[in-house]
């Protein structure tokens, strides 16, 4: 019985370590650009003041993750949206715009090169299978 209690001891303090390895941090005060791909890989819009706020732990508000996409279409608009984030990347999520339903598909943070990358679509636009790819200015 004490190695049962000792065994779950330790898978309780295990899960705890890998829960705090899993905390995301990303850089709040630096300059971000936003650039959206289309699915042929040509460039499609282009915001160079994103700006990246921690609202709670692994969320983060991003003032513009369709990178500049909208602003082609002489709006002038921004989509703001809550990201969450975990060790296996950011989660999908689906929420009402201006410009109809916008779906988060996915994407991750690359803590090496600076660089988060987001998978997004408006299908009330015709716009699918777009990457955003947000970096910070150098």
């Amino acid at each position: 019985m004490r190695n049962l209690y000792l065994t779950l001891f330790l898978l309780f303090v295990l899960s705890q370590l890998s829960a705090q390895d899993c905390v995301i941090n990303l850089p709040e005060n630096a300059g971000w650009v936003g650039t959206t791909k289309h699915p042929v890989g040509e460039y499609h819009g282009k915001n160079e003041s994103v700006t990246i706020t921690k609202t709670a732990e692994n969320e983060f508000e991003v003032s513009d993750i369709a990178g500049g996409t909208f602003r082609l279409f002489d709006t002038g608009k921004d989509i703001t949206a809550t990201i969450t984030m975990d060790c296996g990347g950011i989660g999908e999520t689906t929420f009402e715009t201006e410009f109809g339903p916008f779906t988060i598909h996915g994407g991750s943070w690359d803590k090496n090169t600076q660089t988060l990358t987001i998978r997004w679509s408006n299908p009330f636009n015709k716009l699918t299978d777009r990457v955003s790819i947000i970096t910070i200015k150098k």
